[in-house]
């Protein structure tokens, strides 16, 4: 991958950047860790979202909101949250 390309990494979503390079968007997802880049968030969380936070697994929200794990666990920490214990609601 060019210095170009890989300039855009972080930068969008990792499907939207995919389509447009051309590229798997597994080959985008792994790219950015091996190269340290940061994972790309959308900026703005709609309270419904927040409100899942603590209260399922993390990986239970990404799956709900379209958003990475890592991604989810971030925004949790940041506003205090406890992860979810099975059988806490």
């Amino acid at each position: 991958m060019d210095k170009g390309r890989l300039a855009l990494l972080g930068q969008d979503s990792d499907a939207k950047l995919a389509a447009h390079l051309g590229l798997s968007r597994v080959t985008v997802t792994l790219k950015c860790p091996a190269l340290g880049i940061p994972i790309y968030d959308r900026i703005n969380w709609g309270q419904t979202e927040l409100d899942l936070l603590g209260r399922y697994p993390d990986e239970e929200v990404a799956t709900l909101t379209v958003r990475r794990v890592e991604n989810v666990s971030k925004k949790r920490k940041e506003l205090g949250i406890r992860a979810y214990r099975n059988g806490e609601k």
